[in-house]
């Protein structure tokens, strides 16, 4: 797991999201919960939770109603394990300037979906379920929590990091809007150099 990923599931640890069955006896899978698991990843981040059915969430991992109920017993629970996957991927090294860096960059990356799953998820945290909800006030929680770490002694590191909080889910957004690169690395450099830092790389 990476340094940033144990940060942000400390949070997502607190939120328990129920079964709403009990468990079956062990029966070998017809398919890859691995790859199933990333499938749902990709189609939780580039539709939104709220955007995604079990019917979509089904064709794109490849299996049926039945398999979905008794492998991960319902949406609310595939997205745990889904936003759970996807802040385990994040490749920022331990706290410290280079992970805003890298996190920063992050926002300005041409990719696909774009965006963060973790940010855009928050913007319908109104609409989402009470446990999917939790899940993403926690992940947010946490992505603070390592910006304060990273952000070390300073004397105002806690409102710094809340400021980092706003500027990276703005980046992300933005990002998901299409906004040139070049404007958003130059949004990410300005928020950097206000904290001594220096511009992303490259």
């Amino acid at each position: 797991m990476t340094v940033v990923g144990r940060w942000l599931l400390d949070e997502l640890s607190t939120i328990c999201v129920p079964h709403t069955q009990e468990p079956a006896l062990p029966r070998p899978k017809a398919f890859s919960i691995d790859e199933a698991l990333q499938a749902a990843v990709q189609t939780f981040w580039a539709r939104g939770y709220t955007g995604t059915s079990v019917r979509q969430l089904c064709a794109a991992m490849g299996i049926q109603s039945g398999s979905f109920y008794a492998t991960f017993d319902s949406k609310a629970h595939l997205f745990r394990l889904a936003l759970e996957r996807y802040l385990e991927g994040m490749e920022l090294g331990g706290p410290g300037p280079g992970a805003l860096q890298r996190y920063l960059e992050h926002a300005t990356v041409d990719r696909y979906p774009r965006g963060c799953l973790l940010v855009l998820s928050a913007l319908e945290i109104e609409a989402l379920e009470p446990e999917a909800a939790a899940l993403v006030a926690a992940g947010l929680a946490g992505l603070e929590r390592f910006f304060r770490a990273c952000l070390g002694d300073r004397a105002c590191a806690a409102a710094e990091a809340k400021h980092l909080v706003a500027t990276a889910t703005g980046l992300m957004v933005l990002h998901r809007a299409s906004v040139p690169r070049d404007e958003l690395r130059n949004i990410a450099d300005r928020a950097l150099s206000i904290l001594d830092i220096g511009p992303l790389p490259g």
